[in-house]
């Protein structure tokens, strides 16, 4: 007997009833938002510019969706084949943000908040359409209303919070923290870190590096006088020589084991009966320029050209202007704006006048006087008053662009050990610029942010700037290593007793690779910089002793703008100090145990608030309306 004919095929199933073809359009929709949270990124948005943008995008495609097809999307937003489908995706996003996996969490992402965002309209949708409510069904708008609550705290965590790990230097305080991300500012606080007393004791230690952050590094070994240290990988490091108490002498030498910084020595041909000589240094920040006395031009030695240099190289006026008090090992910041009084602990400090430019001339009565002779800011100066309330307040004059002078004309009205600074950021007084180019070997003269003249960079040949004024290169250095030299005093001889430094090695015997450099422990300002080596390879740092096991822990401290202590507290990984909304926690993945995580949530209320709406929303669903339906029902 044959088979029946196949019935005819049925139309397809509608978009609104087919989770299949709903998983594809979520995961489309996720997509979407990937490319554009990476095209974010790639521009360089915050994350405040980036919610703006989502926001944006996310209310315009509602509103064209909603104009071109209104009833279709109306009966999507309220199906319950596409509640299901999204709470699998929803579902599963939570999964993914359990695991170990780099980047922020799902929900934190553009695209966690998209899935959220369309969540949050659907409850809202389905609300719309069962109404009227009674008291009976006040469980379903509270179960319906609960995504619009998370989605809302999300967004303002997003919006408002701080997510950061920021290195500190013991004994300094900041209100700025910076690194591992976008710097944070404090409001209206600062922190300091207190590591438990003791002398100094620096150590060599060598470590493995864990990404571009040395902080989070592996195998930190300590490296002895003697035998080379093995390290994980195969590696090996080496305590070669320990000068306790050593002097700079400002030159370098040539070493190809050497860590490799690149160096040009110039010779400025200024007119005068001795020309000036020294090194630029191409990855040395400010050892990199050297600006010629009377402010004509600057000498700038890179590695390579970029058109970039020129929007730097040029005149630019102060960002911001800011005082600088550094005192017992703790640095404070403060507007430097005239008539603003700051309040320290046992004084107060005041700008009382600005000198743009600043010079002195014989008064009425023949003693000094000070004035301006112009409003461009070619020598700034500030006059401040410091009152103590144990006499009359001490004039203070201040120089932005010679500080020591500042230093020695204050040192009688300062504590010992006290520095004041004025400070000018992002500041560009100079319009001239000599620019030499090691990967091109090229010299170039920029005036005002252009290119006037371009030559080969010759060593030995002068670079004429004009007439009577050159620039020479005598000497490109590939390998670099400072000179240093025994201080004819070195007191005890034994580390920290002056000012020490240790050179090291590192090698890899497999390949017979090696270099060679020289490390200093830092300043109490100033915590000491790793240095890579081995392409990146193995890390060396030279500083104080890394507490053992059984030491007290270090303390954060957080104080106001007057230094006045707020709270107090040695962080634990489970145990952080919590202020003002923020938590500081050690970061776990540092070893030097300088290195704090900076949280700030500022939704959690709102998304606890609405874990709370879903879940007393489902108590008076299952357990409160049959009740109140029964009541109903009464005669």
């Amino acid at each position: 007997m044959p088979e029946p004919p196949a019935p005819p095929p049925s139309p397809g199933t509608p978009f609104q009833e087919s989770i299949p073809r709903q998983a594809l359009g979520l995961a489309a929709w996720i997509g979407l938002w990937l490319l554009l949270e990476a095209r974010f990124r790639h521009l360089g948005l915050n994350d405040r510019q980036q919610l703006a943008a989502f926001l944006a995008i996310l209310a315009t495609a509602g509103a064209l969706a909603a104009l071109a097809a209104r009833a279709w999307l109306f009966r999507l937003l309220t199906s319950v084949r596409f509640a299901v489908t999204q709470g699998l995706f929803l579902l599963g996003s939570a999964l993914l943000g359990a695991l170990p996996r780099p980047g922020p969490a799902p929900f934190r992402s553009l695209w966690g908040c998209a899935l959220l965002a369309l969540l949050a309209v659907s409850m809202l949708a389905v609300s719309w359409k069962r109404r009227p409510y009674t008291l009976a069904r006040l469980g379903f708008l509270l179960v319906h209303g609960a995504p619009s609550l998370v989605l809302l705290g999300v967004l303002w965590g997003r919006f408002d919070g701080v997510r950061a790990s920021a290195r500190l230097t013991p004994g300094v305080t900041v209100e700025r923290l910076a690194g591992g991300g976008p710097e944070v500012l404090l409001p209206g606080f600062g922190l300091r870190l207190e590591a438990p007393a003791r002398p100094p004791d620096p150590r060599l230690y060598a470590f493995i590096p864990a990404g571009a952050d040395p902080a989070g590094a592996a195998g930190v070994r300590e490296v002895p006088p003697g035998a080379p240290t093995a390290l994980p990988g195969g590696f090996q490091a080496e305590q070669l020589e320990l000068i306790p108490d050593a002097v700079e002498t400002g030159q370098v030498m040539e070493n190809p084991s050497a860590l490799g910084e690149p160096a040009l020595r110039v010779v400025l041909g200024l007119g005068l009966p001795s020309p000036l000589v020294g090194h630029l240094f191409a990855r040395g920040g400010e050892r990199s320029r050297q600006d010629a006395p009377g402010g004509r031009f600057a000498v700038v030695f890179r590695e390579a050209w970029d058109p970039a240099l020129l929007a730097s190289l040029r005149p630019a006026p102060a960002r911001a202007e800011t005082l600088e008090l550094t005192a017992q090992g703790r640095t404070l910041r403060h507007s430097a704006q005239p008539g603003e009084p700051w309040q320290l602990p046992g004084c107060t400090l005041q700008v009382t006048r600005a000198y743009p430019d600043f010079a002195v001339r014989p008064g009425p009565g023949g003693e000094p006087e000070a004035f301006s002779r112009s409003d461009s800011p070619r020598e700034p100066w500030l006059q401040l008053e410091l009152a103590d309330g144990s006499g009359p307040a001490r004039r203070l004059l201040l120089s932005a662009r010679d500080p020591a002078l500042s230093d020695r004309l204050n040192a009688p009205h300062l504590p010992p050990g006290t520095t004041l600074r004025y400070l000018r950021e992002g500041e560009e007084t100079q319009r001239r610029f000599v620019l030499f180019t090691r990967d091109d070997r090229q010299v170039r003269l920029l005036e005002d942010g252009r290119v006037v003249r371009a030559e080969p960079l010759v060593l030995g040949q002068p670079f004429i700037v004009e007439r009577g004024l050159s620039v020479t290169a005598e000497a490109l250095l590939e390998h670099t290593e400072p000179v240093f030299a025994a201080n004819p005093n070195p007191g005890s001889g034994r580390p920290g007793s002056g000012h020490p430094v240790v050179r090291a090695r590192v090698s890899d015997p497999r390949s017979g690779r090696a270099q060679v450099c020289w490390l200093e422990p830092g300043s109490r300002d100033q915590a000491p910089a790793p240095v890579l080596l081995l392409d990146g390879q193995v890390g060396l740092v030279y500083r104080d002793r890394l507490p053992g096991p059984g030491a007290p822990p270090p303390e954060l401290v957080v104080l106001d703008p007057a230094g006045r202590e707020l709270a107090r507290k040695a962080p634990a990984a489970g145990d952080p100090l919590r202020f003002r909304g923020y938590r500081f926690a050690p970061d776990a993945g540092a070893p030097w145990g300088d290195r704090i995580q900076v949280v700030r949530e500022p939704g959690l209320g709102l998304i606890a608030a609405g874990c709370a709406c879903f879940l007393l929303g489902c108590a008076w669903m299952f357990y409160l309306k049959p009740v109140l339906k029964r009541r109903e029902a009464r005669p």
